[in-house]
């Protein structure tokens, strides 16, 4: 009995210290964190300020002291509109002290440039609530499932095809090690659904095998993801010569996917800073999302273009997507393709009941463009190929009405 009290002490004991160590881990990760941007933000005021040695040490000192308290907030147990206040008051003070060591001109400089950073934040919250503006009126769920119609009838049947070309010049050996890496991945896919599942009523408190398991699946992952990216360098120049071939169908996918946004009522605005603005802002984007696949990324429209995920594609793998879309397709009363269009589309519609159909084409505002058929109808399946020629506009609607009631599909018409 004594032995199984002093076992069940050490695992106790144990327990306790991975908790103490995961969780001063986190807080010298937020340290180190913090320490850079200290570390740029001086830089930057000896550039702007031109600080002597003496400043230098001065403001360094404050910056030390008041890292220190940032990060004792943090840890600070509390709701966190009460951190957000403490952290402002905190920046108002460090503000002070640092203006204390600053020349009156110095102080005039280190004022505008406060006022400059203010002034930035603000713009950024204001574009950032009228994005969140935008969005509520947008229904997200229509625009989704559109969008994933699309990638799967008009932009995996290429991808799939490119890659079926790809087999062909890959080694057997190379193919096996391939298919491994797949069958690994879809396991951990499998095996990480299974974990979040467990985790949904506690996701905040992990326990500790819960926590080394993840660690364990992650690092698991790397070592697969490291074999992958060495194949996908293997074979990059034919991957890259595969990509080229479809390049005026990547064009043509981003123009349809843009109209897409557009008609759901998400098309940017022009953007009206400079030539110069616009170069530093796509520089600032190839650092962060790396050159090599900058013109493939576009919301994760074209993923599996990247290299590593284009080699592990399967293209004899059934689509469960392009499955359950054919099913709904099927007993869809009212189908339109191709979606986008460009000169012409197909109208498949089911009619129940027999009795008069009246199909008719209307603009993104509701008005009467033209009629396709109006006329008696036995119950059944039917098609009718539509000539868009004549048309202008972006958005376009068919409303279909039978006895059973209307039904209405939008689509979009490619230039």
């Amino acid at each position: 009995m004594k032995n199984i009290k002093l076992k069940f002490s050490i695992v106790l004991i144990a327990l306790f210290i991975t908790s103490l160590s995961f969780a001063q881990s986190k807080t010298d990760r937020r340290g180190k964190r913090m320490e850079k941007r200290m570390e740029k933000r001086m830089e930057h005021l000896t550039k702007k300020l031109e600080l002597n040695e003496a400043q230098q040490t001065s403001i360094q000192a404050i910056f030390k002291g008041n890292t220190e308290k940032r990060q004792a907030i943090f840890q600070k147990e509390g709701e966190r509109a009460e951190k957000r206040t403490a952290m402002k008051a905190l920046e108002q003070e460090e503000a002070k002290a640092i203006e204390k060591v600053l020349t009156k001109d110095q102080q005039v400089q280190f004022q505008e440039i406060r006022a400059a950073q203010v002034k930035k934040m603000g713009k950024h919250k204001n574009k950032m609530a009228k994005r969140k503006n935008k969005m509520k009126n947008v229904d997200k769920k229509a625009l989704k499932k559109e969008l994933k119609t699309y990638h799967q009838r008009n932009i995996m049947p290429v991808i799939k095809q490119q890659r079926a070309k790809l087999e062909t010049q890959i080694s057997e050996a190379d193919k096996k090690e391939i298919n491994e890496i797949r069958t690994t991945f879809e396991a951990m896919k499998n095996k990480g659904k299974g974990m979040k599942r467990g985790m949904k009523k506690s996701r905040k408190d992990l326990s500790d095998a819960e926590k080394a398991a993840m660690k364990k699946m992650k690092a698991a992952k790397k070592v697969e993801v490291v074999k992958a990216k060495a194949l996908a360098e293997k074979y990059e120049t034919e991957i890259k010569a595969l990509r080229e071939e479809i390049e005026p169908n990547i064009e043509n996918w981003k123009t349809d996917i843009k109209a897409i946004y557009k008609k759901h009522g998400l098309e940017k605005s022009p953007s009206k800073t400079g030539k110069d603005d616009q170069k530093k802002a796509h520089k600032k984007a190839k650092r962060k999302h790396g050159k090599k696949h900058g013109k493939y990324r576009m919301r994760g429209h074209f993923n599996e273009l990247k290299s590593v995920k284009f080699l592990l594609l399967n293209p004899n793998a059934e689509n469960k997507g392009e499955a359950r879309e054919a099913a709904i397709d099927k007993n869809a009363t009212l189908r339109v393709y191709p979606n986008p269009s460009q000169g012409f589309n197909n109208v498949e519609y089911k009619v129940s009941e027999a009795g008069n159909v009246s199909i008719e084409l209307h603009d993104q505002d509701g008005k009467l463009v033209k009629t396709i058929l109006n006329e008696y109808k036995e119950a059944g399946n039917y098609k009718v190929r539509v000539n868009l020629g004549d048309l202008k506009g972006y958005v376009y609607m068919y409303v279909m009405k039978d006895k059973t009631g209307v039904t209405t599909e939008k689509f979009v018409l490619r230039k």
